[in-house]
């Protein structure tokens, strides 16, 4: 509501905003914050869990990488380079990062490619859709 009043007196809608006078609530301690955490044994039980290319793709990308879910849902093969072993992801806020590919994330990635299961045109996504006819947008949600 804040933005919004603001916006109107810069337009000159309003004179004042009647958001002035009300306080802002506290943010939150980041020690006061609720953080869930994944150990290394959760993560190779989930390892271990996989049972197609589209799983092993995804956790080991969200694993190795520590990229956020949307920049892994929208990582296609064209910003991965095999042979200098980075990835190019597009991050919030529009940033984009080149990271280097860590060696078992590299292996996983080549075992992908041999294997010919996975599609890796470049406009294919790394991470394949599991149901590719409710896709109707050109773009992924991280979802």
């Amino acid at each position: 509501m804040r933005g919004l009043f603001d916006f109107l007196v810069l337009e000159e809608e309003l004179v004042v905003s009647p958001m002035a006078r009300i306080a802002r609530r506290p943010r939150k301690r980041a020690e006061d914050l609720a953080v869930v955490t994944v150990s290394a044994e959760d993560v190779e039980r989930m390892f271990d869990c996989c049972e197609d290319w589209q799983e092993l793709l995804c956790l080991a990308v969200l694993a190795y990488s520590g990229a956020r879910r949307r920049a892994v849902a929208q990582l296609r093969w064209r910003d991965v380079d095999l042979a200098k072993a980075t990835v190019r992801f597009n991050e919030k806020g529009g940033k984009v990062a080149v990271k280097p590919l860590p060696n078992e994330l590299l292996a996983i990635l080549r075992a992908a490619v041999q294997n010919g299961e996975v599609e890796t045109s470049e406009d294919a996504y790394v991470v394949p859709n599991r149901r590719k006819a409710s896709v109707r947008r050109s773009e992924r949600t991280r979802r």
